[in-house]
């Protein structure tokens, strides 16, 4: 019969056509969660290179147990200091030495610039070294003049304190040295930095000073 037919409904009924799934809702993370998380792995990746460079440059120090050079003023001599109302006209000679005491680096040195200073301020006295290599335990002997600007002017107060000094016999001053050097290991070379060396000298102007003349040490130091 026709009334017992069963009915037909459309695909809509059943909630959309027949072999279709619903689709799926895909979610994207905010991008701030997004930024944090690459943050996060760039951290990680800066913190363990910047460990694994720590560890190698402890490494390379073990090994190679760097110290800097030592630098002596081993003698002095004066031959001429001539104290005037405005001026000084000095000869400075000194013998210094440099010791380069690593057993695995040498050392490059540029030009030497050698100066005496009186008072710490006032330079009486400079000259310049011929840059050298220096091997691995390995001494280097230097006997620099220092002569003094004839130009030179002295205040009337530092020409007096001078002049006071010398009828004692001995005028202190401060031996300074100045290179630009670099660190030889292996084949490889470093790039150049600087090295200076200060050091108090008592300078003898008469035979019993200069028999009483003491080594001096100075103190180096590295500046980039």
């Amino acid at each position: 019969m026709a009334g017992d037919a069963e009915p037909r409904f459309s695909g809509a009924y059943y909630g959309g056509p027949v072999g279709r799934t619903p689709p799926t809702a895909y979610h994207k993370l905010p991008r701030s969660r997004r930024s944090h998380g690459c943050c996060c792995c760039l951290l990680r990746f800066l913190t363990t290179l910047i460990l694994i460079i720590g560890i190698a440059a402890l490494v390379i120090w073990l090994v190679l147990r760097p110290s800097r050079p030592k630098v002596f003023v081993e003698t002095a001599s004066v031959s001429e200091f001539n104290v005037t109302n405005n001026g000084l006209n000095s000869s400075i000679a000194l013998e210094m030495s440099i010791r380069n005491g690593n057993k695995k680096i040498g050392i490059y040195y540029d030009v030497l610039q050698l100066s005496a200073y009186y008072g710490g301020s006032e330079m009486i006295g400079h000259t310049w070294v011929e840059g050298f290599y220096q091997g691995h335990k390995n001494t280097t002997a230097l006997r620099p003049v220092l002569t003094s600007n004839p130009y030179l002017y002295l205040p009337s107060t530092v020409s007096e304190n001078l002049s006071s000094e010398k009828s004692k016999g001995a005028v202190e001053v401060e031996v300074r040295m100045r290179s630009r050097i670099r660190i030889k290991v292996g084949k490889i070379k470093s790039r150049r930095f600087t090295m200076k060396a200060k050091c108090q000298v008592l300078l003898p102007l008469n035979q019993t000073a200069a028999g009483a003349f003491q080594r001096k040490k100075c103190k180096v130091q590295y500046h980039r």
